[in-house]
Parts: structure tokens; C-alpha cells; sequence
């Protein structure tokens, strides 16, 4: 029952690490692509920073879900001596880590949709029946 649910928390950790890299790509590419004031968005420091930040904890966040899948490989099969310990600490380990990476999924979606919101503003405002005088 335990390796089911642990099991389903990686499942879950790597979805979310498949929405991070989304959020991330769709975010990059549209500030690439994006001009603002005669400037591509990538020029100006706080969309670097912005894009810095999200490549760092995508990255940082893939290798520890991948580290996690080794060890709970290891616990699984059974390759080495496994102490009850480790088995603790590999359920503990794959929760935190689920956690983790919902939260950040979370926070780069906000991030990609903050950077992408002009965009489907200018949509709206580009609908001539969406268009409404403002007293």
C-alpha cells in the first residue's frame, strides 16, 4: 500500500516538473519574441531575472526528482542492504519532494501567466465588441 501512494507522489512530482518546463518554455518564448518601449522583454533586467530564476528552480527541481527516483528504485528492487531507515527516509524524502514541486508548479504557472498577460489583453482590447467606453 505504501509503495502504491509513494509511487503516485513521484507520479505527481514529475507532472508537475512537466508544467514547470511548460510554463518555463511558453514564458521564454514569449518574451523573446515580445517587444515593449523599442526592446525585446528579454533585454530589460527584471524579465532576465524573472527567466533566470525559472530555468534555475526547473533545473533544481528535475534533479532532485530524478535523484529520488534512483533511491526509490533502490528501496523498491531491493539492490543493497536496505535498513528500515532508509525506507523512512525514502517516504519522507518522495512527500517533501511532491510538495515541493506542486508549489513551485504553482508559482511558475503564476509567473508564465503574468509575463503572458499583455498578450491576451491586447487580444481583448483588439475585439472591437469587447471594446467599452470608460466613464
Amino acid at each position: 500500500m505504501m509503495e502504491t501512494l509513494s509511487l503516485s507522489r513521484v507520479c505527481n512530482a514529475i507532472a508537475s516538473i512537466g508544467i514547470m518546463q511548460r510554463a518555463f518554455l511558453e514564458t521564454k518564448k514569449y518574451a523573446y519574441k515580445r517587444n515593449a518601449f523599442g526592446k525585446r522583454l528579454t533585454d530589460f533586467p527584471m524579465v532576465k531575472e524573472t527567466l533566470a530564476n525559472m530555468a534555475v528552480k526547473q533545473e533544481v527541481e528535475s534533479s532532485a526528482v530524478f535523484f529520488v527516483i534512483f533511491l526509490f528504485e533502490r528501496v523498491m528492487l531491493k539492490k543493497k542492504q536496505i535498513f528500515t531507515d532508509n525506507v523512512a527516509m525514502n517516504r519522507l524524502l518522495i512527500a517533501l519532494l511532491k510538495m515541493e514541486t506542486a508549489e513551485q508548479a504553482i508559482h511558475f504557472a503564476h509567473e508564465a501567466i503574468e509575463m503572458l498577460q499583455v498578450r491576451y489583453f491586447d487580444v481583448l482590447m483588439n475585439n472591437e465588441s469587447m471594446q467599452v467606453p470608460i466613464n
